[in-house]
């Protein structure tokens, strides 16, 4: 098949709605069921986010951008201004207002749910790998070279913040307007007192690099990343320690919908779920051999993973 021709069939998929679930791919575990839904193109999905309990968003590889007005049912593709090929982040911190960070520094805006979306200026040009907003107009992002940028003012201005790291930084999290934490390669784990201003560097008693962190109130926090590794703190990140689990796949998500219910997803399909916070965690079944890379908490110990091969799966 010639090039024109595969971009011809790449532009008629983009145009197409996706529909939904297929019954035959409902996969029953011990105590969760994982239902499935492709986009239709063989691509990686890197990051959900549910702005309410219907309206959701995935961003990932070839510029995709995904959204749902039913809890995840059907998916559009959606336009965006960004000429990057990778997206990684997206974040609502309102119902119409909405951010996405991806490679070379791209930062997008929308304050239309989606209809739109308005390239920003980050001021770097690294990859930006997570993105967390406290309210529309207060956010941070991160990723290569210890970068770390924020704005106060919606997206108009970002300015880089020192954090003494050189390493790639995968996830931030705020707890509240001044308590964040920020994960990374070779086991580091950062933390700022003063929203951002400066950063101190946490014991991890790791270096094994964590691509993703989760705080369920101001002193409980989990950590997770390489070979299985999930480490929990009770002290607001003062000191970690780990969780033991049977699982050695490498986790590339976690999260908890309350403080009792959380989800960790990684390579080869991996799904582990705990229902007593964090201290036991249950391999479950999720249908899919191949890797997920994030996953969303919704209401009542529900949440949405995404993955490679156009993935898309709630949890219930």
């Amino acid at each position: 098949m010639s090039i024109q021709k595969i971009i011809i069939l790449f532009l008629f998929l983009c145009s197409r709605p996706i529909y939904g679930f297929a019954p035959a791919d409902s996969v029953k575990s011990r105590k969760v069921v994982c239902s499935k839904t492709s986009i239709g193109i063989d691509c990686r999905i890197n990051s959900i986010c549910f702005s309410n309990a219907t309206t959701g968003y995935a961003v990932g590889q070839n510029n995709i951008i995904l959204k749902t007005t039913d809890a995840g049912n059907y998916w559009d593709y959606m336009v965006n201004g960004s000429s990057g090929s990778w997206l990684y982040a997206v974040c609502f911190p309102a119902a119409d207002t909405g951010y996405i960070a991806g490679e070379t520094g791209i930062i997008l805006k929308t304050s239309n749910a989606g209809k739109n979306w308005k390239p920003l200026i980050s001021r770097t040009a690294e990859n930006l790998f997570s993105i967390y907003f406290n309210n529309p107009q207060t956010g941070y992002a991160c990723g290569d070279m210890g970068t770390v940028v924020k704005t106060n003012d919606g997206g108009k201005t970002w300015k880089r913040l020192k954090t003494d790291v050189s390493g790639k930084l995968y996830a931030v999290f705020f707890v509240n307007s001044t308590l964040g934490f920020i994960c990374g390669a070779g086991g580091t784990i950062l933390k700022t007192e003063n929203a951002g201003e400066s950063w101190k560097t946490m014991e991890s008693k790791t270096f094994k690099s964590l691509y993703s962190l989760w705080f369920t109130d101001s002193l409980t926090g989990y950590a997770a990343g390489d070979g299985g590794l999930i480490l929990t703190t009770n002290d607001a990140g003062l000191s970690w320690n780990p969780i033991k689990t049977e699982n050695t796949a490498t986790i590339y998500s976690i999260s908890f919908t309350n403080k009792l219910c959380g989800y960790a997803v990684g390579e080869r399909g991996t799904l582990l779920v705990t229902n007593n916070g964090g201290t036991t965690w249950q391999q479950e079944a999720s249908g899919v051999k191949s890797a997920l890379y994030a996953v969303f908490p919704a209401d009542d110990c529900k949440a949405f993973t995404t993955g490679d091969k156009g993935l898309i799966i709630h949890i219930k």
